[in-house]
């Protein structure tokens, strides 16, 4: 399976609703993360861990709610956000004393299917989908990785359609 492009997730992302709780803020470099001044309240980013002009490397998923001071990080690797030195840990470090983050790691290490994570678990939040609820369908999938790619592939085949 191939490696999802920013741009392809930025793409797909534009199709979430301006009606959720959720703002989908875009699809960022490590060291290009923007400032939290301009949103309400909850947000939701997708950030590579490779710095801008390099060719990318693993996609994270970040929730946050700026008047909480609040962060759910989702890493398909299951891996804490200071792992992630110095952009994306400092931002985490500086912005949020609560953090929360999954620690078990869906996405097989032989893989490049990160970005269909990110997509796949930002599109279950959009849809109102609790966090426990999605931990439960991935772990309950005996492929959890051909599984968020065959979600992401049919969710684009629907709104292809529309």
């Amino acid at each position: 399976m191939a490696a999802l492009s920013g741009a392809f997730i930025h793409n797909f992302c534009r199709i979430f609703p301006n009606f959720s709780p959720i703002s989908f803020l875009g699809v960022f470099a490590a060291d290009g993360i923007p400032s939290l001044d301009q949103i309400d309240d909850m947000a939701a980013i997708i950030v590579n861990t490779h710095s801008s002009g390099q060719p990318g490397e693993h996609w994270l998923l970040m929730v946050f709610s700026k008047a909480r001071r609040y962060l759910y990080f989702f890493d398909s690797f299951g891996c804490h956000p200071d792992e992630f030195y110095p952009h994306i840990a400092n931002f985490v470090r500086t912005l949020f004393p609560e953090v929360e983050w999954n620690t078990f790691p869906f996405q097989s290490p032989e893989t490049s299917v990160c970005g269909y994570y990110c997509i796949f678990y930002l599109t279950k939040l959009f849809l109102e989908c609790g966090r426990e609820s999605i931990f439960k369908e991935l772990c309950s999938q005996e492929n959890a990785d051909q599984y968020v790619v065959d979600y992401v592939q049919e969710f684009c085949s629907l709104t292809n359609r529309l």
